[in-house]
């Protein structure tokens, strides 16, 4: 499954059970942009902010990946689908 893929899944699953619920998946994802988008990590990881500015975030740490360079969109990917399948197997 490309980067995409997974994160248009994950991105479903969010908008069905909620960012608290895919928390590991969001804390990955937020590490992966750290360095691309650091506010948006910041707001990835922060329980105690708004559900919205997660929201937001996830969709400017989406559009930073898409963008970024191939070698780490492979990286994340590979990070994203051990989360993905630990998630669908909890």
């Amino acid at each position: 499954m490309n980067l995409h893929s997974q994160l248009n899944r994950l991105a479903q699953r969010v908008a069905e059970e909620g960012s608290l619920a895919e928390r590991e998946a969001l804390t990955t994802l937020a590490s992966a942009v750290l360095d691309l988008k650091p506010g948006a990590a910041a707001a990835l990881t922060d329980w105690d902010g708004a559900e919205v500015a997660r929201l937001r975030a996830f969709a400017i740490a989406q559009g930073a990946l898409r963008d970024a360079d191939p070698t780490l969109q492979e990286r994340v990917s590979l990070l994203l689908g051990s989360e993905i399948a630990l998630t669908l197997a909890a």
